[in-house]
């Protein structure tokens, strides 16, 4: 299996460990909340000796567990960051000094930063970092644009997953001279692709973005109602490296 792209447009939250997890039964907009799922992630981070991407806000990794575990590369973009995941027995990681990602994903890496290895034989990456998640996901379910006026014509609404909460564990290792092992908890709401690529409102006149947007900002304010606090860091790596993190 090759490479898929995907947007990610997320919010996350810092929250310690009496916080309760927020109920969205009853936001607007909310058709449904799913079971809560749990998994266990395992990632290491990987960077160029010179910590290329890391500069670059780019971030490599190889993530076991979970559904979509695999190689990502995420890269920033205008409106939340370009995801590009590879299989996890693609590349070579047996050597963490010595790593060799996905060849689909060094190409991707090398258009967007012309600096970084294009190719196999170039490739010289090391690990710089160690994230161990467990994972508790909550799917948040939105009726679809279309049916808003199902109710009252007396059709059933068309209900999908708009949103994913992640209850996330971290335990990390900054892997680095000078590195240490943290622990925290954090929540992440990710909006799912397919309200991204929603665009039918019936008449053909719905900003997808902005309902997406506005369905994430609601979630948002409940997380923030049941005392969570908008994350002061953008992602779980830049937690684990600490003050290696380069300026």
């Amino acid at each position: 299996m090759g490479s898929t792209d995907q947007l990610e447009v997320e919010v996350k939250f810092s929250v310690d460990d009496a916080t309760p997890v927020p109920d969205f039964s009853s936001v607007e907009g909310v058709a449904g909340v799913g079971e809560e799922q749990r998994f266990t992630l395992s990632a290491t981070y990987y960077d160029t000796p010179d910590l290329q991407l890391t500069r670059n806000k780019i971030t490599l990794r190889r993530r076991s567990g979970g559904p979509d575990e695999g190689w990502h590369l995420k890269l920033p973009g205008t409106r939340g960051r370009r995801e590009v995941h590879a299989p996890l027995d693609a590349g070579d990681a047996t050597d963490s000094h010595h790593v060799r990602p996905p060849r689909a994903l060094l190409e991707t890496l090398h258009e967007a930063l012309p600096a970084a290895p294009a190719d196999d034989d170039s490739a010289d990456f090391i690990a710089i970092a160690q994230v161990d998640n467990e994972r508790h996901v909550t799917d948040v379910m939105v009726d679809s644009p279309s049916s808003r006026g199902d109710a009252e014509s007396g059709k059933s609404a068309i209900s999908y997953k708009g949103a994913e909460f992640c209850d996330d564990h971290v335990s990390s290792r900054g892997l680095l001279e000078g590195g240490q092992a943290q622990h925290w908890r954090e929540w992440e709401i990710e909006l799912s692709p397919e309200i991204l690529d929603d665009r039918n409102d019936g008449d053909g006149q719905r900003d997808n973005h902005s309902f997406a947007d506005d369905f994430l900002d609601r979630l948002s304010q409940r997380a923030l109602a049941e005392g969570a606090k908008k994350s002061s860091s953008p992602s779980k790596l830049v937690m684990a490296m600490g003050d290696t993190m380069p300026d």
